[in-house]
């Protein structure tokens, strides 16, 4: 049994990829197109499921996971970890600068955001820990 205290779980998609690059570079090439992608609900419950699968596999029943800004994809998270049983710290990504377009939102909007993830997950969900990162 361990815990992962930080995991990214859009991240799942690219690990071990960029080594070599320096953050902006790396954040620029995998993180931020990857992460743009979550919109897409499909895929984030894709992405997600393997991700959560691997860490259990690894042993990690407790996982602080980062979502993305997109508040369905992070509503998919907390139903998975749910769903398969692990125990987890989920946080809605909330971003207002450093990023491309594609993955700013206005302050307000995050803010109403995470409020609405929080009571999604206290109204149908077994308690999860919640954060806003």
């Amino acid at each position: 049994m361990q815990v992962d205290t930080h995991c990214h779980a859009p991240q799942y998609v690219f690990t071990g990829s960029g080594m070599g690059l320096p953050l902006m570079q790396w954040l620029e090439t995998y993180t931020f197109p990857v992460e743009a992608e979550f919109k897409d609900e499909k895929y984030a419950r894709d992405v997600y499921e393997k991700s959560v699968k691997r860490h259990l596999s690894y042993g990690s029943t407790t996982c602080s996971y980062f979502a993305t800004i997109h508040l369905k994809a992070a509503l998919i998270l907390a139903d998975i970890v749910q769903e398969q049983g692990q125990r987890a710290f989920i946080g809605k990504v909330s971003m207002d600068r450093n990023s491309p377009d594609i993955l700013i939102e206005e302050t307000e909007t995050g803010c109403k955001e995470v409020e609405e993830f929080v009571r999604g997950v206290l109204q149908v969900r077994k308690p999860l820990s919640i954060v806003n990162l």
